[in-house]
């Protein structure tokens, strides 16, 4: 199990796009009328926020009711999407959950994979990315 976590702060430490994916939340169904300063006051109850960073419309300059915060560590991420997901919000349930890409969801796994070589990691990565794995024939 250290082996496994040590080959994932490697992968990570070599990218840093999956070092601040893996260190940030999706937040989701956020009011439009909310501002960063509002968020990072939620999301601080759990741990430093690094940044929090509402994603608006381009055409419009509108917010699109979604957005990304990124704390210190994974470990935070972790507890704010334990904690914080459901928290209600001017009368929003927000929706807290990991902000990995699909591609640096694959590049993690692709990383495991050679560190180890074993179905065991890769199977595990997938449970930590909250995916369902199936067996490989």
């Amino acid at each position: 199990m250290a082996n496994l976590a040590a080959a994932v702060v490697a992968a990570a430490g070599r990218d840093p796009a999956v070092d601040r994916s893996l260190r940030s939340v999706f937040v989701g169904n956020i009011p439009y009328e909310a501002t960063e300063e509002q968020l990072k006051d939620i999301f601080s109850e759990v741990g430093l926020v690094v940044s929090f960073r509402l994603v608006y419309d381009r055409e419009t300059g509108k917010p699109k009711g979604y957005g990304f915060c990124e704390y210190q560590d994974q470990e935070t991420a972790l507890s704010a999407m334990r904690n914080l997901n459901g928290r209600e919000f001017s009368g929003r349930a927000l929706r807290v959950d990991n902000a990995a890409s699909e591609k640096n969801k694959e590049e993690l796994k692709s990383a495991t994979l050679a560190h180890h070589g074993s179905l065991c990691a890769f199977s595990l990565v997938l449970k930590l990315f909250d995916c369902t794995s199936t067996h490989v024939g």
